[in-house]
């Protein structure tokens, strides 16, 4: 696999990891709501893939406005926050290995 394929994969889990983000975000409010949790894995031969699964842990019991208690979703806001950061930086720390090896191909090329 290339330097460039490998950094392209990175950036594709850190896409994955923001949709996952955004997905838990968008329900917070929804109730019984199991969050989505993106974990990289590795790929052989290099790069980086995406398993997609679910937070099993119950949310907190409310009391709705007909006096019965549901669950809310699980979802943590400051974890989301986090993840939110976090795939940004990754983004950019995998551009930039695509850059790099889009340089050192044109070198190569070039040498």
């Amino acid at each position: 696999m290339s330097v460039a394929s490998i950094g392209a994969s990175g950036m594709e889990y850190a896409g994955n990891l923001l949709l996952a983000t955004a997905v838990n975000v968008a329900n917070v409010q929804t109730p019984g709501f199991e969050s989505v949790v993106a974990r990289s894995t590795a790929l052989e031969g290099g790069g980086a893939g995406t398993v997609f699964s679910r937070d099993p842990a119950p949310g907190a019991m409310l009391l709705d406005l007909e006096g019965r208690y549901v669950e809310a979703s699980n979802v943590n806001l400051e974890r989301e926050t986090v993840n939110r950061i976090l795939a940004v930086h990754v983004y950019a720390m995998n551009a930039a290995v695509v850059e790099a090896g889009t340089r050192m191909m044109e070198a190569w090329l070039d040498g």
